[in-house]
C-alpha cells in the first residue's frame, strides 16, 4: 500500500521521518519504506491497512547539513520503542 507523504520541504537524504498509523510508531525497514523526497514522497506499508485509519507523518529537520540524527542514535531509538512497544 503506497501513501503519499504530502510534506513538500521533507528531504528523504537528509530529515528523519516519524511515521504513526492510529497513534502507534511504524519502524522503517521493518513495517515501511520510503520512496522519492519532497512532493513526490511516499511511504510503502509492507501490510495492507483497512478500514479508516488516522496517518501521521512528523518530519525532524536537517540542522546544519548532515542528518541531526546518526545511525547508532536511531538504532537505539528504534530498539528502546520495540521494547515499550512488546
Amino acid at each position: 500500500m503506497q501513501i503519499a507523504i504530502g510534506i513538500s520541504e521533507y528531504d528523504s537524504n537528509t530529515d528523519v521521518l516519524f511515521t504513526y498509523v492510529n497513534g502507534v510508531f511504524l519502524i522503517e525497514g521493518n513495517e515501511y519504506s520510503i520512496i522519492g523526497t519532497g512532493n513526490s514522497a511516499n511511504i510503502i506499508l509492507m501490510r495492507a491497512l483497512n478500514g479508516e485509519n488516522d496517518i501521521t507523518f512528523v518530519v525532524l529537520k536537517n540542522a546544519i547539513g548532515g542528518s541531526v540524527y546518526n545511525e547508532t542514535q536511531i538504532d537505539y531509538i528504534t530498539d528502546n520503542v520495540e521494547e515499550v512497544t512488546q
